[in-house]
């Protein structure tokens, strides 16, 4: 083919070595990974309560998770704001002195932050100050998301307590 006075050859595909056209293939492909299925990787669970208390375990999904860049405060958080919801819940429950079995079964579901002390709204943003603004926002993302994630679990809890 001429244009403008040079001179183009096309190349047919078997005049292309085979590694080139893999090679060309693959790059093809690593650039759209949308289009690529990508392995799953299962969904995060959080172990929450000490073992002294009520223990349960959340499945957390991963689209919770897609501006933390911290999961080890988003954790923190999460637990600290769960635990604190749960726990008073079932409190205000017990204070309306409900029968005996239902005491029972709400006394058996309080949630304990370490040995023998029950989880409680008491903490001291004090104690965040050294963190960074990524470590302070998956913290607080993780508190938003506990607080929603213990409305959800608290309507199991209540629908499984004796009538």
């Amino acid at each position: 083919m001429t244009w403008e006075g040079k001179t183009f050859k096309f190349h047919s595909r078997s005049d292309i070595p085979m590694t080139h056209r893999l090679l060309i293939s693959l790059s093809l492909i690593s650039l759209l990974p949308g289009c690529v299925t990508q392995p799953s990787k299962p969904e995060p669970k959080l172990v929450i309560g000490d073992p002294s208390g009520f223990v349960k375990t959340v499945d957390i999904r991963k689209t919770d998770l897609k501006s933390v860049c911290s999961f080890n405060k988003f954790q923190e958080g999460f637990r600290y704001a769960y635990m604190s919801m749960w726990n008073g819940r079932i409190e205000k429950v017990l204070a309306s002195k409900p029968r005996p079995d239902i005491s029972s079964y709400y006394e058996s579901k309080i949630f304990y932050s370490k040995p023998n002390t029950k989880a409680a709204l008491d903490a001291n943003p004090g104690d965040r100050d050294q963190y960074s603004e990524c470590q302070e926002g998956s913290y607080q993302q993780g508190k938003m998301n506990g607080f929603l994630y213990s409305q959800e679990d608290l309507k199991g809890l209540e629908a499984g307590a004796p009538k």
